[in-house]
C-alpha cells in the first residue's frame, strides 16, 4: 500500500469521492435503516475503504459533519483542505529552538529528556506548556541532531 500525498488534488478529490459514496444515499433518502443515526452506525462499525487502500473507522459524528459540510458548500465541502500550520511547532517558540539547537551543538549525544529537563531547570518551559513528546519530534523532524553529527563524522574523516 502506497502512502498518498494529501498535497496532491487528485487524491484529496478520490477522498472527497468516498466521503459521497458515504453520505450519498442519505442525501437521496436511499437508506434501508430505520434512521440517519441507524445508517451511520452501521457504516460506523463496518469502516469506510479509503483510497489509499485502508480500511478506516469514523464516528457517527464525524459522517454527520460530512453531510453538513455537503449541504453547507456542496461537493467542495468534501474535499480535504491542508493545515495551514501544518508541518510547524505551535507549542516551541524561537528562543526554545534556539535553546534545543544550542544544546545539541554544545553536546551531540544529548537526549531529548536531558534538554527538556533543562529548559524546565532554566524556566523556560512547563510540563503544562510544552510535553518531551513535542520536544522530541521537533528535534526529530528538524534534523537537528543529525547535522549536528554529521559535522562530527566529517571531522574524522
Amino acid at each position: 500500500m502506497k502512502k498518498q500525498n494529501i498535497d496532491d488534488y487528485e487524491y484529496r478529490k478520490k477522498v472527497a469521492d468516498t466521503k459521497h459514496a458515504v453520505i450519498g444515499p442519505v442525501i437521496h433518502n436511499l437508506y434501508d435503516d430505520d434512521s440517519i443515526n441507524a445508517y451511520f452506525r452501521r457504516i460506523s462499525e463496518k469502516g469506510i475503504e479509503w483510497p489509499d487502500g485502508t480500511v478506516r473507522k469514523y464516528s457517527v459524528a464525524t459522517m454527520k459533519r460530512w453531510l453538513h459540510d455537503y449541504r453547507k458548500y456542496n461537493y467542495e465541502g468534501l474535499i480535504p483542505v491542508n493545515r495551514s500550520d501544518a508541518g510547524k511547532s505551535r507549542k516551541l517558540s524561537e528562543e526554545h529552538k534556539a535553546f534545543i539547537k544550542q544544546k545539541i551543538e554544545e553536546y551531540p549525544k544529548i537526549t531529548g529528556v536531558r534538554i527538556y529537563e533543562d529548559m524546565m531547570k532554566e524556566g523556560l518551559i512547563t510540563m503544562k506548556d510544552v510535553s518531551v513528546d513535542t520536544l522530541q519530534r521537533y528535534i526529530r523532524n528538524t534534523g537537528l541532531r543529525y547535522a549536528s553529527n554529521s559535522d562530527v563524522v566529517l571531522k574524522y574523516l
